[in-house]
């Protein structure tokens, strides 16, 4: 009997946590005012996660803070300028964080927090005629202690990064052949202790990724990872398969196709490429993260045409196998996909926004997914078990 007993507490928790987790929605704003770029961080350092957010109408980018509540959160604009995406960053290495911008008016923003209460935002103009534009990251480019900044121009079709030197931002470009640039990110994909840059070309269907030899200054060696992904919207990168190489995830919006190139170690000579998914139906942000708490990284995906947000969970760790999470899908114009852990609970939740571009159509509102481990599975996400769906 005492066995019995030991052997079913000890059971417990592997039964808790067997199943996938349920996410239940709370809405942020009202819908109709489009939010493309989302982003978090703990803007007041209260010690909660805070949401950042582009919002297309009326422009201006914004700030929502957590207020240890599910449903309520207090809205503070950073400035009345039309953006795309976001980040965050501690940029100026004092203790408040920063938001990183690209944005509608051809410009790569910064704006410094410097702890006030209420928030007094310093913009910095990093880069001008920049024309559209789009994916923008943060990290220690040339390993001299500081953030520098990176990002891509659709219009231009270039991705740069720009070196944080005192006051200045010296700009440095990666390269001019990158036509409808829509994404690129910074990653240390060879461990060799330097940020490596990857980008996605929606026009030439490429992923490509540069790496660092630790003088990125002098230059950057490129290399093709993929050249007929069709319209390549996104690229991020992760670890699937728990061999601890970063791969990269991309998502491609014609071929309605998720999938990922495998880090084997031998790079930059091969890159096997993995799909997830080939329906999912105007796929334009791919993120990872560990949804489950099981040690592996799950899939993230927005298909802007059919309204849905998908998690794709890893089912042995392999990422080779995959189940398809519903997680909405009635989201208007879904767009931009983050996680963060908004309620304190270690796990991850989810936040979106969306754009449907189109003036006639109402836009989603912001809105968070809270994950709940201990909810049973199904109770809010449509479970479809398939390696390719």
């Amino acid at each position: 009997m005492k066995f019995n007993v030991f052997f079913f507490m000890f059971l417990i928790p592997f039964l808790l946590f067997a199943e996938f987790p349920h996410f239940e929605l709370h809405e942020i704003t009202q819908s109709g005012f489009g939010n493309p770029g989302v982003y978090s961080g703990d803007i007041n350092n209260d010690g909660m996660m805070d949401i950042v957010a582009t919002v297309s109408d009326p422009p201006a980018i914004k700030w929502w803070q957590n207020i240890g509540y599910e449903i309520y959160w207090y809205d503070n604009l950073i400035a009345s300028v039309p953006a795309l995406y976001v980040c965050t960053a501690y940029v100026d290495e004092d203790d408040y964080i920063d938001v990183l911008v690209s944005s509608s008016d051809n410009r790569v923003l910064l704006y410094i927090n410097p702890g006030e209460n209420p928030i007094d935002w310093v913009e910095i103009e990093i880069a001008v005629d920049f024309t559209n534009p789009h994916g923008i990251d943060a990290a220690d480019i040339d390993g001299d202690g500081d953030l520098d900044v990176l990002a891509t121009s659709a219009g231009l079709g270039k991705i740069c990064w720009w070196e944080q030197d005192g006051d200045l931002w010296l700009e440095h470009l990666v390269s001019d052949a990158m036509p409808n640039s829509q994404s690129a990110c910074l990653f240390d994909l060879d461990n060799d202790n330097d940020c490596d840059i990857i980008g996605a070309s929606s026009n030439a269907n490429d992923i490509v990724v540069w790496l660092n030899d630790g003088e990125p200054e002098v230059g950057l060696t490129q290399y093709t990872v993929e050249d007929s992904f069709r319209l390549a919207h996104w690229v991020s990168v992760r670890d699937l398969n728990g061999d601890e190489l970063p791969d990269i995830l991309g998502a491609a919006y014609i071929d309605d196709e998720v999938a990922w190139w495998e880090n084997n170690g031998n790079l930059p000579d091969t890159w096997p490429k993995h799909t997830i998914s080939s329906i999912v139906n105007g796929v334009v942000t791919v993120i990872a993260e560990d949804m489950d708490n099981d040690g592996d990284a799950d899939v993230l995906t927005t298909a802007w045409i059919s309204d849905d947000v998908y998690v794709w969970e890893n089912l042995n760790g392999s990422a080779l196998n995959w189940t398809r999470h519903v997680i909405s899908s009635n989201t208007n114009g879904v767009w931009a996909i983050h996680t963060a852990k908004l309620d304190d609970d270690d796990d991850f939740d989810i936040i979106c926004g969306s754009d449907p571009l189109n003036p006639n159509q109402i836009a989603a509102p912001l809105s968070w997914w809270e994950n709940d481990l201990l909810e049973p599975a199904g109770a809010g996400n449509e479970i479809i078990p398939t390696n390719n769906s």
